[in-house]
């Protein structure tokens, strides 16, 4: 029952997200879509950070593996210089 009880906690905050997203490009309709869809994605992550759609710990966990990414990235160019 947890494993519900947390994928309807994501179901809402994603909900609550597109909510505002829909809202601000329903506002602005008749705008440019070049513009419209940067701006709705833009409410629709800065509203995911608010509610924490995404946990804290899975951000340092994407933050750690681009750091060793970036780490064998460099390893290989050393190598190959």
């Amino acid at each position: 029952d947890l494993l519900a009880r947390q994928t309807l906690g994501v179901l809402v905050k994603a909900g609550i997200a597109s909510a505002a997203m829909a809202l601000t490009l329903i506002a602005l309709r008749g705008q440019s879509l070049g513009l419209l869809v940067p701006l709705g994605a833009a409410v629709y992550v800065a509203v995911g950070v608010v509610v924490r759609l995404v946990p804290p710990e899975d951000f340092r966990l994407i933050g750690t593996a681009l750091g060793r990414r970036r780490l064998q990235v460099a390893e290989v160019e050393e190598t190959q210089a």
